[in-house]
């Protein structure tokens, strides 16, 4: 399709009058007078933008986030958003761009806390004339989740985010009386498009509420009043326990990030949606959709994609990240049509030759969900050097299968030599709520972090003694706390010692102390050396424990001291190699 033109301005309000229902938020209707008021608030606290000046926004509220971030832009800021609030993503943020402003509604010590700022009586006029943006302007920055161990920073446009928005709002249809209800936090872009700036641009409603499990889904449903559902594959899936009618005023379905399976499609459309898969990504912003149970993808309109010799998709987009090559040649594998239509046929970079055997992780993991006991299941492949480079780990859902009959059946379609090198069975398979596979906690599971071996209480993070470094980048101590109870029966004290069972100082630093570690500041891979380390009482069967780690976000360390009843039993600190 030809490409669009741009408008020389957008106005991310536009479509609204004041007293024009935009938020259902705790059990009501919020007004574009009410968002603007608070929003307005927000931007009387904030000085006007240096020329580039980017600030943070950390807010779980999605009202919150999206009042925040229309003052940033009506300051003149670009936003930067971090993949999640833990400490070790927010201070790998601020620590990589120069950021000197922090809107949050969280426990942090530093920043602007949005829910102290009293909105602003005054009248706003007009929402559409409250905030034009140059379409050349720098809107936001969004920041990879880092689930293969890397983070990406991705810079949008007005023009490119906002052109996005309006795009994907004609294609799925929304109309002005759709309630827009989403399982994906804003912080990522499929999250704040969907679940913000499409039913903005529409003239739309959106729901603040981000549930996350069936029966919770289906009540915030009924509640709001929702009409568009927008979540991604993972979360769809466990929609399949929910009963005809649970789902009735839901009239579409939005699904993104992976394949949407046939099952889970076929399951939405008798819960009476109908059901619309994009497929895109950061860098490339939205390429095309499909109406499952179509197998061909549609470009949207303005993109225009086709195929190098190798069959890779080579996408020319309006919605390009400014610093990516054009065109820009992706990782993914289609057939083309003739009609500039394709099928998805994986991707490059999923390809591993293992023992001179070529084998697709996308076939692997569909041949894995389709086991016969399998409920779902998930495959990575892992750097391990020496001569193999890479191995396969999966993990399984399947409480009637042992891993030796998962492996038996794979045997059907592949070669021994490529099966999965390792293989865990658990309850659910860990996703992020982008439906993402975070690296980090597959390792805590794979390399025997057991966490779970002790009942948790309470984990609670902040960061403290906030400075400006160099005039610019906001640091801090960090520190993180979680609170545990060491069973009584616990598998660790077998042996050690019979009539006088203790926690040995390996369990406590390789299944707490690490893991916890890893969990906060997962850039932290590669333990170097220990130091300082003592263990001064020891830990006994139904203590309760508090394990503080405490780090400057500059150094590749930290402290750890471990306290039961006021007093401190072990404490050292670790040191780590180059960030992963």
């Amino acid at each position: 399709m030809p490409a669009r033109t741009a408008p020389s301005t957008w106005e991310p309000l536009g479509r609204y009058s004041p007293e024009q229902p935009v938020a259902w938020r705790a059990g009501r209707l919020v007004t574009a007078r009410e968002l603007l008021q608070e929003a307005a608030g927000i931007a009387d606290r904030l000085p006007a933008a240096t020329q580039g000046e980017e600030l943070v926004v950390l807010c779980g509220d999605r009202f919150r986030l999206v009042a925040s971030t229309l003052a940033a832009w009506r300051r003149g800021y670009a936003v930067a958003l971090p993949p999640n609030a833990q400490p070790g993503a927010v201070a790998g943020v601020l620590g990589q761009r120069a950021v000197r402003r922090v809107l949050h509604d969280g426990d942090w010590s530093f920043g602007l806390d949005v829910r102290t700022v009293a909105s602003s009586a005054a009248a706003v006029g007009a929402p559409a004339a409250w905030l034009r943006l140059a379409t050349e302007r720098t809107l936001a920055t969004f920041h990879s989740s880092g689930s293969t161990g890397s983070s990406r920073a991705s810079t949008k446009t007005a023009g490119q985010l906002l052109g996005e928005a309006a795009v994907l709002g004609e294609t799925l249809g929304l109309h002005a009386s759709d309630r827009v209800l989403t399982t994906v936090p804003a912080q990522h872009i499929y999250g704040l498009l969907m679940g913000v700036l499409v039913p903005l641009g529409r003239g739309a409603s959106l729901v603040c509420d981000s549930p996350f499990q069936p029966e919770s889904i289906a009540a915030c449903a009924r509640e709001s009043g929702a009409t568009v559902l927008v979540s991604v594959p993972g979360h769809l899936r466990a929609l399949g326990t929910l009963r005809d009618g649970d789902l009735a005023g839901v009239r579409l379905v939005v699904s993104s990030s992976a394949p949407l399976e046939p099952a889970t499609a076929a399951q939405l459309h008798r819960l009476g949606a109908r059901v619309m898969e994009l497929f895109g990504s950061t860098e490339t912003g939205g390429i095309a959709f499909r109406e499952p149970p179509a197998q061909l993808w549609q470009p949207l309109a303005g993109v225009v994609v086709s195929a190098d010799p190798n069959g890779r998709l080579i996408v020319e987009s309006p919605f390009l990240d400014r610093a990516a090559p054009r065109p820009f040649v992706t990782a993914d594998c289609i057939d083309l049509s003739s009609d500039g239509t394709f099928v998805h046929a994986g991707r490059d970079d999923g390809v591993l030759k293992i023992a001179g055997k070529r084998i697709a992780l996308g076939d692997l993991e569909q041949r894995l969900r389709g086991l016969m006991g399998v409920e779902d299941a998930a495959v990575i492949q892992v750097p391990v050097g020496g001569a193999r480079g890479h191995e396969i780990w999966a993990m399984v859902v399947a409480p009637v299968l042992s891993v030796a009959a998962i492996r038996q059946n794979l045997l059907a379609w592949f070669d021994p030599v490529t099966l999965p090198r390792r293989f865990r069975c658990v309850d659910r398979i860990p996703r992020e709520s982008n439906g993402k596979l975070p690296l980090q906690r597959w390792h805590e599971i794979f390399d025997g972090a057991a966490a779970e071996d002790f009942e948790v209480v309470c984990r609670r993070s902040r960061a403290t003694e906030a400075v400006v470094v160099s005039g610019a980048a906001v640091e801090g101590t960090m520190w993180h706390e979680v609170e545990l109870v060491v069973p009584k029966g616990l598998r660790y004290f077998q042996g050690h010692f019979d009539g006088y069972p203790i926690l040995s100082g390996v369990v406590i630093l390789n299944q707490i102390v690490l893991p916890e570690g890893r969990r906060v500041w997962p850039e932290l891979r590669h333990l170097r050396g220990v130091s300082r380390l003592k263990f001064r009482r020891p830990i006994r069967p139904g203590a309760v424990l508090c394990l503080r780690l405490q780090r400057h976000p500059s150094e590749l360390a930290y402290e750890f001291d471990v306290r039961s009843e006021g007093e401190s039993y072990n404490s050292g600190t670790l040191t780590f190699g180059a960030r992963s």
